[in-house]
């Protein structure tokens, strides 16, 4: 079996993403996110730096029954501040979607906080959707499918309990890979007026 890697197509994508942003300062509520060993570099500019750390990964198939997928090894390979901003095809037009920048289990700032609390209450399907970020607003969940790498988005809260869609998913992807989904981002902060 030929396992595919992502990191060089990864690293295209998120120097797309991180490409649109010019002033370093503009990440400096996300630097809590990022591991402390790459601050200065992020700092300096270098938002997208490889991992001289190779992180273990054998903790996903012992918490959830299974690999993490390549294209998340690919994303996690590589110390960056958070992915943030709003997508064209998100039904929440003024909410920006965040990106886990690490597998913590910290709540929202990593995979496996949310991972956790999905497979503890049953919330979203873990055997077939991985969390990969969040929306700012009402914290709908931003999903990586696994079988075949789309991305969706919650439903999320509802104001009345007997409304709430928490677990259900937009049957449209935002996009069909995570490349392209975060290339597709729009930095939060860049709109006009903003």
């Amino acid at each position: 079996m030929v396992v595919h890697s992502f990191e060089k197509e990864m690293e295209a994508a998120l120097r797309d993403y991180f490409g649109k942003i010019k002033d370093p300062g503009f990440f400096a509520e996300f630097y809590s996110c990022t591991a402390p060993e790459y601050l200065n570099e992020i700092r300096n500019g270098n938002f997208v730096i490889h991992r001289s750390d190779h992180l273990d990964y054998s903790f996903f198939k012992r918490n959830y029954g299974y690999e993490m997928p390549e294209v998340l090894k690919a994303y996690y390979s590589y110390a960056h501040p958070q992915v943030a901003g709003y997508h064209r095809l998100t039904p929440f037009k003024t909410e920006a979607i965040i990106l886990y920048s690490s597998i913590s289990r910290k709540r929202f700032s990593g995979l496996i906080s949310d991972a956790d609390y999905w497979k503890k209450y049953g919330i979203i399907d873990i055997e077939k959707y991985i969390p990969i970020g969040y929306v700012t607003y009402n914290e709908s969940s931003v999903v990586l499918e696994r079988d075949t790498g789309r991305v969706f988005v919650e439903f999320g809260f509802a104001e009345d309990p007997a409304d709430d869609e928490e677990g259900k998913l937009y049957p449209t992807p935002l996009a069909e890979d995570l490349m392209t989904f975060i290339r597709e981002i729009e930095p939060y902060g860049l709109r006009r007026g903003e």
